[in-house]
């Protein structure tokens, strides 16, 4: 009997070992009030992740576990943590951005030509590769005319970023496209489509939906945590 109870421990433990190695994570959050929405231990001072999904949750010392040479670490300093809240209809402005330059203009809804002249006034007064970001409107993002290469041409030594003021559309220039690190053929993101140039695969720098939140996350993750 005691045999069979030690095989028994066996097959239930090796697999949990297996997964407890493989399963480094990427980033830890230590120190803080971690809400985990479990009734039979509703908080914790720590989780790890990896990926898009959360390995451990714990002590900070116990999440220590998960920590590898490559883990990022942030001490929350015991600030409370949440998990993700979905809601059916949302947009995240993007204001956790590198140093950039606004364009300003008088009103929600530009034209081109407005939109024009203020980035070329932009490319006279910043600095090469400086990010130059404005909002606009339907008048600009509805010009079919209006993709990377026209940016490119006003603004070829700086990344430009074009949003809409309602969220579902943005165009970028090559420079931001190479930076944000979209691939020349990236594919459609679930709920979000990249334009293509006309008769190939290869994207105009027309975003529309979600085809933006993997540029507004990668932006947020060049700025420090503190």
């Amino acid at each position: 009997m005691k045999r069979l109870i030690y095989i028994m421990f066996l097959i239930v433990s090796l697999p949990l070992s297996a997964y407890a190695q493989q399963a480094l994570a990427d980033l830890i959050l230590l120190n803080g009030k971690v809400f985990t929405a479990d009734l039979t231990k509703p908080s914790a001072e720590a989780v790890a992740i990896a990926g898009e999904r959360i390995v451990g949750v714990g002590t900070s010392e116990e999440i220590e576990r998960f920590a590898g040479a490559k883990t990022r670490r942030i001490d929350l300093q015991g600030r409370v943590v949440v998990p993700g809240f979905n809601d059916a209809h949302c947009h995240f402005p993007v204001d956790v951005l590198p140093k950039h330059v606004d364009l300003q203009f008088k009103t929600n809804e530009p034209s081109w030509e407005e939109t024009r002249t203020a980035i070329e006034q932009a490319v006279k007064q910043t600095p090469s590769g400086i990010w130059i970001l404005g909002d606009v409107g339907g008048n600009v993002v509805l010009n079919e005319q209006v993709t990377r290469f026209e940016l490119d041409h006003l603004a070829p030594n700086h990344p430009v970023w074009l949003s809409t003021w309602s969220g579902h559309a943005y165009i970028l220039n090559s420079n931001a496209i190479q930076l944000l690190q979209i691939a020349e053929e990236e594919p459609d993101p679930m709920g979000g489509s990249y334009e293509r140039v006309t008769g190939y695969n290869q994207v105009n720098g027309r975003l529309w939906e979600y085809a933006q939140w993997k540029q507004v996350r990668f932006l947020a993750n060049q700025i420090p945590d503190v």
